[in-house]
């Protein structure tokens, strides 16, 4: 059986006691709040994890929290994914190159949080089988 939310409300707040800049967080409606929580599940479980069911780890806890937040705080996965797509930009001779050519694999697999990215590598399949492609 899937979970809609790894995580209550509750078990939210008492992660965020010992995190810094949680401000999305607690300025947001417990309605908002519940709506990220279940967003961050799905996108969680988007990455072919494990199914996880009570109790869920503590670390899959963490991760859907840091997700949480970042798509409280606004957070776009397609400004994102589109903003490392350009690697250079001209226009009436003056030219911008992307100095920064790292794909940022927590970016290209939707996730808004490196930290909640490299909590769940770990439950991701065939970690060693991932292939990039870069098509210009």
């Amino acid at each position: 059986m899937t979970l809609s939310q790894y995580v209550t409300l509750d078990e939210a707040d008492a992660y965020l006691e010992s995190v810094l800049d949680t401000e999305a967080w607690d300025l947001s409606t417990d309605v908002r709040r519940t709506k990220a929580l279940k967003q961050a599940t799905r996108m969680i479980q988007a990455l072919n994890v494990p199914d996880f069911v009570d109790p869920v780890p503590a670390d899959i806890i963490a991760a859907t929290v840091e997700i949480a937040i970042r798509l409280l705080d606004g957070y776009d996965a397609d400004v994102e994914i589109d903003g490392l797509a350009v690697q250079s930009l001209t226009f009436d001779g003056l030219k911008q190159v992307n100095g920064n050519n790292e794909v940022q694999l927590h970016v290209l697999a939707g996730i808004p949080s490196a930290y909640a990215f490299n909590i769940l590598r770990g439950y991701m399949p065939n970690l060693n089988t991932i292939h990039l492609s870069r098509t210009d």
